[in-house]
Protein backbone atom coordinates (compact mmCIF):
# COMPACT_ATOMS: atom_id res chain seq x y z
CA UNK A 1 0.00 0.00 0.00
CA UNK A 2 1.34 3.59 -0.84
CA UNK A 3 1.36 6.15 1.84
CA UNK A 4 -1.18 8.86 0.24
CA UNK A 5 0.58 12.47 0.65
CA UNK A 6 -1.47 15.37 2.51
CA UNK A 7 -4.11 16.96 1.04
CA UNK A 8 -4.05 19.44 -1.11
CA UNK A 9 -4.27 22.76 -1.48
CA UNK A 10 -0.76 23.45 -0.67
CA UNK A 11 0.23 26.86 0.04
CA UNK A 12 3.86 28.55 1.07
CA UNK A 13 4.10 31.55 3.90
CA UNK A 14 7.48 33.49 4.11
CA UNK A 15 9.74 32.18 7.01
CA UNK A 16 11.15 34.94 9.21
CA UNK A 17 11.82 37.80 7.50
CA UNK A 18 15.59 37.30 8.82
CA UNK A 19 15.66 34.00 7.21
CA UNK A 20 15.75 33.25 3.09
CA UNK A 21 13.28 30.39 3.56
CA UNK A 22 10.10 30.01 2.32
CA UNK A 23 7.29 26.91 4.04
CA UNK A 24 5.47 24.76 1.94
CA UNK A 25 2.17 23.34 4.02
CA UNK A 26 -1.52 23.81 4.26
CA UNK A 27 -3.37 25.75 6.61
CA UNK A 28 -1.96 28.12 9.09
CA UNK A 29 1.79 27.73 9.16
CA UNK A 30 2.75 30.18 11.79
CA UNK A 31 0.91 27.96 14.10
CA UNK A 32 1.76 24.20 14.12
CA UNK A 33 -1.59 23.64 15.79
CA UNK A 34 -3.45 25.47 12.65
CA UNK A 35 -1.21 23.88 10.18
CA UNK A 36 0.79 21.36 8.38
CA UNK A 37 4.86 21.73 7.75
CA UNK A 38 5.01 19.74 4.53
CA UNK A 39 8.70 21.39 3.61
CA UNK A 40 10.71 23.87 3.52
CA UNK A 41 12.75 25.53 0.59
CA UNK A 42 16.03 27.11 0.97
CA UNK A 43 18.65 28.81 -1.29
CA UNK A 44 21.29 28.64 0.97
CA UNK A 45 24.29 29.74 -1.89
CA UNK A 46 24.55 32.76 0.36
CA UNK A 47 24.04 31.71 3.83
CA UNK A 48 20.39 30.93 5.61
CA UNK A 49 20.33 34.72 6.84
CA UNK A 50 19.18 37.76 4.40
CA UNK A 51 16.94 39.47 3.13
CA UNK A 52 13.87 36.94 1.10
CA UNK A 53 15.51 35.89 -2.26
CA UNK A 54 12.82 35.62 -5.24
CA UNK A 55 14.22 32.68 -6.60
CA UNK A 56 13.35 30.93 -3.53
CA UNK A 57 10.32 32.25 -3.38
CA UNK A 58 9.18 31.34 -7.12
CA UNK A 59 10.40 27.68 -6.73
CA UNK A 60 7.98 27.46 -3.55
CA UNK A 61 5.24 28.53 -5.41
CA UNK A 62 6.39 26.42 -8.32
CA UNK A 63 6.10 23.40 -6.04
CA UNK A 64 2.75 24.27 -5.10
CA UNK A 65 1.34 24.96 -8.39
CA UNK A 66 2.71 21.26 -9.64
CA UNK A 67 1.33 19.59 -7.04
CA UNK A 68 -2.28 21.33 -6.23
CA UNK A 69 -2.70 20.73 -10.13
CA UNK A 70 -1.42 17.08 -10.40
CA UNK A 71 -4.49 15.39 -10.21
CA UNK A 72 -6.79 17.49 -12.10
CA UNK A 73 -3.99 17.28 -14.57
CA UNK A 74 -3.87 13.12 -14.44
CA UNK A 75 -7.27 13.01 -14.52
CA UNK A 76 -7.29 15.22 -17.60
CA UNK A 77 -4.70 13.63 -19.71
CA UNK A 78 -5.79 10.48 -18.90
CA UNK A 79 -8.86 11.26 -20.66
CA UNK A 80 -7.30 12.61 -23.08
CA UNK A 81 -5.14 9.68 -23.68
CA UNK A 82 -8.56 7.29 -23.88
CA UNK A 83 -9.63 9.33 -26.63
CA UNK A 84 -6.64 9.23 -28.48
CA UNK A 85 -5.59 6.16 -27.94
CA UNK A 86 -9.30 4.68 -29.05
CA UNK A 87 -9.40 7.23 -32.02
CA UNK A 88 -6.25 6.70 -33.85
CA UNK A 89 -4.14 3.37 -32.25
CA UNK A 90 -7.81 1.52 -31.83
CA UNK A 91 -10.48 0.00 -34.15
CA UNK A 92 -11.11 3.61 -35.76
CA UNK A 93 -7.16 4.21 -36.57
CA UNK A 94 -6.52 4.30 -40.40
CA UNK A 95 -5.31 1.25 -41.81
CA UNK A 96 -1.91 2.20 -42.26
CA UNK A 97 -1.41 2.08 -38.58
CA UNK A 98 -2.61 -0.89 -37.92
CA UNK A 99 -0.95 -2.31 -35.01
CA UNK A 100 0.47 0.70 -34.33
CA UNK A 101 0.03 3.69 -31.42
CA UNK A 102 0.33 7.02 -32.14
CA UNK A 103 3.57 9.17 -30.80
CA UNK A 104 1.55 11.32 -29.13
CA UNK A 105 -0.76 8.45 -27.44
CA UNK A 106 2.80 6.75 -26.37
CA UNK A 107 4.09 10.08 -24.77
CA UNK A 108 1.04 10.36 -23.48
CA UNK A 109 1.08 7.46 -21.39
CA UNK A 110 4.41 7.80 -20.62
CA UNK A 111 3.94 11.36 -18.90
CA UNK A 112 0.51 8.95 -16.96
CA UNK A 113 3.43 6.45 -15.67
CA UNK A 114 5.92 8.73 -14.84
CA UNK A 115 2.66 11.07 -12.41
CA UNK A 116 2.12 8.14 -10.95
CA UNK A 117 5.28 6.73 -9.95
CA UNK A 118 5.50 4.20 -12.04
Amino acid sequence: MTQKHTACPWTYQRLQPYMKGCAIGTGNLANPTEGTLIATAWNTTRGLSGPQDAETEANARFIIQACNAHEELLTALTAAQEVLHGFFCGEHSPPAWEGQCAKECIQAKAAIAKAEGR
